[in-house]
């Protein structure tokens, strides 16, 4: 008898779990995300967000059931899936040669293409308004008579210029980031699985483990969002002639000053890489601590060992804090060196420009900086 309602019971649960879930299921088809159905001017311009915003200006928060469900494009299971797929069918093709990185490129290459054709239509644009419309409404501000429908005309081709390298670029950003999501995804989720069937993991600790899993699933996320980077050749080429064309051979000493700012860069990054390694060292220190201390804590009260693990928890964390704000002070100089390199480019350029004996008009300026 006893086992009886045991059973009963247990097949009560597990029916009123299955409905549970097919609730949640319905709940979620009933509201499905918005942004898999946003037309392409939606999808550029976040306009499907607009909702979300009006709703939380309205109510003044934002709660968790506020937020519609996670969208089946972007979830671990039908990645991590396709990505299993994907390489099985390598390793059987290739064997012991078989190359996670072209899984990986395999895995995102429509997304990247498309993000990557992109990146030449909003640095175009964004070439073409400061070199030809810009320079145009500098020489129409300096004409006697000017005409009213050529200026008009100027100012609606900036406009537009403006807007599609804004929607470009946003619709870049869009598919660069679904895209890294969903790779990071995948890929921590065959990490975890692979984790979780290991018999023997010799002497790796699990939080070394789980720390790897996440800094290298990071570091997909941001080779997926790196795709910007294709278009920095395009824009050095197109940055070096613009300012021959303006200023002429002197501007060459701003382009000289950009490249002796990026070895400065560079080394300011591998610090930054270089913290973030040794950050990942004392997190797994930590956590392997306190792992044993949540193990063997009947000891610990037993033997009056509480302040001594206390003091080497305290210390383990006051390095982990030093080592971060570290790698928090390198990365802001590499990204304010970016902004800042701009300035002594021009302020170099044009000092040396004018020591020279050169002319050096306002329109010129505009046009540099512009």
């Amino acid at each position: 008898m006893a086992q009886r309602s045991l059973g009963r019971t247990v097949i009560f649960k597990y029916r009123e779990t299955d409905e549970t879930l097919s609730s949640d299921k319905r709940e979620r088809s009933r509201s499905p995300h918005p942004v898999d159905s946003a037309s392409l001017f939606s999808y550029m311009t976040f306009h499907w967000l607009t909702p979300l915003a009006v709703h939380a200006h309205r109510k003044g928060q934002l709660l968790m059931d506020d937020i519609w469900p996670m969208s089946q494009r972007e979830g671990c299971c039908n990645n991590s899936l396709q990505f299993a797929s994907m390489w099985e069918e390598e390793q059987r093709s290739k064997g012991s040669k078989a190359s996670l990185c072209l899984v990986v490129w395999s895995f995102c290459r429509t997304r990247l293409l498309l993000s990557i054709l992109c990146l030449p239509v909003t640095q175009l644009t964004g070439f073409r308004g400061p070199a030809f419309v810009v320079k145009r409404l500098l020489e129409y501000t300096q004409q006697r008579e000017p005409d009213l429908g050529f200026g008009l005309l100027l100012v609606v081709g900036l406009l537009t210029t403006k807007l599609v390298r804004s929607w470009s670029l946003a619709l870049t950003w869009a598919l660069n980031y679904r895209t890294g999501s969903r790779l990071r995804g995948a890929v921590l989720s065959l990490a975890f699985d692979k984790i979780l069937r290991l018999r023997n993991i010799n002497d790796k600790s699990m939080g070394k483990l789980v720390n790897m899993c996440s800094s290298d699933g990071q570091r997909m996320f941001e080779s997926a969002v790196g795709s910007l980077l294709a278009g920095g050749p395009l824009v050095a080429i197109l940055g070096v002639a613009y300012n021959l064309c303006v200023l002429g051979p002197t501007s060459l000493l701003g382009s000289a000053v950009f490249i002796l700012f990026y070895p400065t860069m560079m080394f300011s990054s591998k610090l930054t890489a270089y913290f973030r390694r040794r950050g990942v060292a004392v997190i797994d220190r930590r956590v392997q601590k306190m792992n044993e201390i949540l193990t063997y804590i009947k000891f610990i009260k037993m033997y009056a060992w509480v302040k001594a693990f206390s003091q080497d928890i305290h210390c383990i964390r006051a390095e982990e804090c030093r080592i971060l704000e570290l790698t928090g002070y390198f990365q802001s100089i590499t990204v304010g060196m970016a902004a800042i390199v701009v300035v002594i480019a021009s302020v170099v350029t044009f000092s040396t420009h004018m020591s020279l004996g050169y002319d050096l008009t306002a329109a010129q300026v505009v046009l540099v900086f512009y």
